[in-house]
């Protein structure tokens, strides 16, 4: 089944599809905006649910999919959950951007993301935007009401969408999320990101300094007067690990602790043009058990979000 991308006219094609469960999916779909075939995990609501809401789940760098599931429990959690939740690929660095230098072929990582051998550049909000969302809702008859929560990498997308695309979503929610792009270290902490993975070091935005108007242009500080009206679920951690969680290495802490302070600087933002948010400082590094106690706290938000009930299978709390 097909759905049309409004932007190019063209229609967003499947081209594999395997179900986990009745209502685990995964999907192939042949993306114009990435120039190659990117996958989305979908979790449909019980059968007898209807035009349900849609919520768009945004995952951080050097992660994928599958990583709501094996970070959330998303499965058991949204069990009885009358919504329709859809997990697309973001890339290794996408940045929920539509690229402006093309990407290097990597060898060795032919087929994951980021490595292939043409020399398209990759458009991801195009992809989570234009072809996934319109081909989601004509899949699963959403009801058009949508929100959207992402981590790290993933919560820069959510904010940026909101704001740079205004009606697309209802509410939004970051966790952990890049979410000034000019605080201290990010630029440096985006730039390297992309040589590790062996692209141009100004692929996405140009450089920070000379293409400062780009940059701008898809920065939450610089965006905030554009969610005025918008609920805001804002959390971070203060990159200490906690007592009982899996012993990460130091560098998880160093990036929270680096990371973190976005959060912080675009609430003051948003607090300076009278916009208000739901901000939680919590504990943890910059990894899934942090980021799992944070889903917990933000499930309330996110189901009034979505006009639903608290419902919350096996897996809530917090």
């Amino acid at each position: 089944m097909s759905a049309s991308d409004p932007r190019s006219g063209r229609s967003t094609v499947v081209i594999d599809e395997r179900w986990r469960s009745p209502r685990e999916g995964q999907f192939l779909l042949a993306s114009a905006a990435l120039g190659r075939p990117a996958r989305v995990n979908v979790l449909t609501p019980p059968p007898a649910v209807s035009a349900a809401p849609l919520l768009l789940l945004l995952h951080g760098a050097d992660d994928d999919p599958d990583c709501w599931e094996s970070g959330v429990g998303l499965s058991a959690r949204a069990r009885e959950l009358g919504a329709v939740i859809v997990m697309p690929e973001g890339g290794a660095v996408g940045f929920c951007t539509d690229w402006v230098h093309a990407e290097r072929p990597v060898p060795g990582r032919i087929g994951r993301p980021g490595g292939r051998r043409d020399q398209v550049a990759p458009a991801w909000e195009r992809f989570h935007l234009d072809e996934v969302l319109p081909w989601a809702e004509a899949r699963f008859s959403a009801s058009g009401h949508r929100v959207v929560l992402g981590v790290s990498m993933g919560g820069l997308g959510a904010i940026a969408y909101t704001a740079r695309r205004p009606g697309t979503f209802a509410a939004a929610a970051s966790l952990s999320g890049v979410l000034n792009l000019f605080a201290p270290g990010i630029a440096a902490l985006t730039l390297s990101a992309l040589l590790r993975e062996r692209q141009h070091p100004y692929a996405l935005w140009g450089s920070p300094r000379e293409d400062r108007r780009r940059w701008e242009a898809h920065d939450p500080v610089s965006l905030a007067s554009r969610l005025d009206g918008v609920p805001l679920y804002l959390a971070r951690a203060d990159g200490r690990p906690v007592p009982g969680d899996p012993n990460f290495p130091a560098l998880t802490g160093v990036l929270e602790r680096l990371i973190g302070p976005c959060t912080d600087s675009f609430s003051r933002r948003l607090n300076a043009l009278g916009i208000r948010a739901t901000v939680h400082h919590g504990h943890g590094v910059h990894m899934w058990p942090t980021w799992n106690r944070e889903f917990d706290r933000a499930w309330p938000f996110l189901t009034a979000a979505l006009g639903l009930a608290d419902a919350r299978g096996g897996r809530g709390g917090g």
